[in-house]
């Protein structure tokens, strides 16, 4: 499950991380694939998807629209030593509670929930394995980096990644209206 960014936030984060985006030893997420991450479901056959996609149409139907506002950069498990790049996401309470509910319901038809506790993000970039970073370079650029943007979060996506040797793609299987939104699903903001 996933929120996806509007096109207007895409470009923000864009023009604002350009920089950051230019350390060597990165493998960066493509811009059209950078998104929130709700839950991670792994493999599910057809039967079970119907169920996964009744699940987050009935939560995301007890949760109103909230306002997410993309915060600093930061790297996983630190600037130090950096395997993934980052940047944060704010939306309070109610983007927790929305984790939380999905979770909590994906568990009862049998997908287990995350074993990190969740910590909202937008992935940037993984550094490559083996691949050592310029700490020193890292920090000026994540303090540099600066994206100053937020929007009005209306769905989740149910998402399918397919792995490719040029990273993974993404699909978006069905879209769940918040809370007195429309279904409509082209709709990005």
């Amino acid at each position: 499950m996933a929120i996806n960014l509007p096109d207007r936030v895409r470009e923000r984060v864009d023009a604002g991380t350009r920089d950051l985006r230019s350390l060597p030893g990165v493998r960066w997420v493509p811009l059209l694939n950078i998104h929130l991450t709700l839950s991670f479901i792994g493999e599910v056959g057809e039967g079970r998807a119907a169920e996964v996609e009744r699940v987050v149409r009935e939560v995301a139907a007890g949760h109103r629209p909230f306002e997410a506002q993309i915060t600093v950069p930061g790297a996983f498990p630190s600037l130090r030593r950096p395997r993934v790049i980052w940047l944060g996401l704010a939306a309070g309470e109610a983007l927790s509670a929305l984790q939380r509910d999905l979770e909590e319901q994906l568990e009862t038809v049998g997908i287990g929930r995350e074993d990190r506790p969740f910590r909202a993000h937008l992935t940037l970039g993984r550094t490559r394995r083996g691949q050592r970073i310029d700490g020193p370079a890292l920090d000026a650029l994540v303090r540099r980096a600066a994206v100053s943007a937020s929007w009005w979060v209306r769905r989740v996506d149910l998402m399918r990644s397919h792995l490719r040797p040029s990273g993974a793609e993404y699909e978006v299987l069905a879209s769940a209206a918040l809370a007195g939104e429309s279904r409509d699903e082209g709709r990005r903001d």
